[in-house]
């Protein structure tokens, strides 16, 4: 029987391939590979809970959650993902980067970093290059340098703001849909970014992306986005 509409079903067929292709919306850091990224808007972040013996990712709730809320037996540790809009300079294609609270806070630095006459030095991340690079410390544990790029210091262009506009890009509705949680935030409004926790000493490369929509879904390795 043939469906009576425009698309028979295959209207998304062009969004599932951009989004799962090798070119697709997601930036992942690699180990020891150097990107060059502008940030395009405020980031959002999503609190989660990683249990290592089940391998699984928990979404935090407030004000009582059931991870680590009042009464939990044992409580799971926090942590944070956070999420940019960014413009990869390798392709000039508009991504969403995600990173730890190392990255954040990194470009919360660089953003009220002053001289000696109190003028800031770099101010809002949007109007500069930055360069990330992911490499392992000498502890073993996973940890990310943030670079500016003094000769990238200059507001975006015309193309660039198209370009964005064009990409239709809801981070909200993006970590919405893929972070099951209700704790959602950015550094430039309220709550503040203090109000992520610390980054536990916990072995990166065991924390998934997806938090498990419905109590937790199991992911591989190849699933970890940094």
């Amino acid at each position: 029987m043939v469906e009576n509409n425009d698309d028979f079903g295959y209207g998304s067929v062009d969004e599932v391939q951009r989004q799962t292709s090798s070119g697709g919306k997601y930036l992942k850091l690699e180990y020891d590979k150097t990107v060059q990224v502008r940030v395009t808007d405020k980031p959002k972040y999503a609190i989660r809970h990683w249990n290592d013996v089940q391998r699984k990712f928990f979404p935090h709730n407030e004000p009582k959650c059931e991870f680590c809320g009042e009464g939990v037996k044992t409580p799971l540790k926090k942590d944070a993902q956070w999420y940019w809009i960014v413009i990869d300079r390798e392709d000039e294609r508009v991504k969403i980067l995600q990173g730890p609270n190392g990255v954040a806070r990194a470009l919360k630095d660089l953003s009220e970093l002053r001289d000696k006459t109190k003028t800031l030095v770099w101010g809002n991340p949007i109007t500069f290059d930055v360069m990330i690079t992911k490499y392992k410390k000498d502890n073993g544990f996973t940890d990310y340098k943030v670079e500016p790029l003094p000769n990238t210091k200059r507001s975006m262009n015309d193309e660039e703001v198209k370009k964005i506009k064009e990409a239709a890009i809801d981070l909200v509705k993006e970590v919405e849909k893929s972070k099951t949680s209700e704790h959602m935030g950015n550094y430039g409004g309220s709550p503040s970014m203090e109000t992520a926790p610390a980054d536990e000493r916990v072995n990166p490369e065991d924390i998934p992306a997806n938090l498990g929509e419905g109590g937790g879904e199991t992911v591989g390795p190849d699933d970890i986005p940094f």
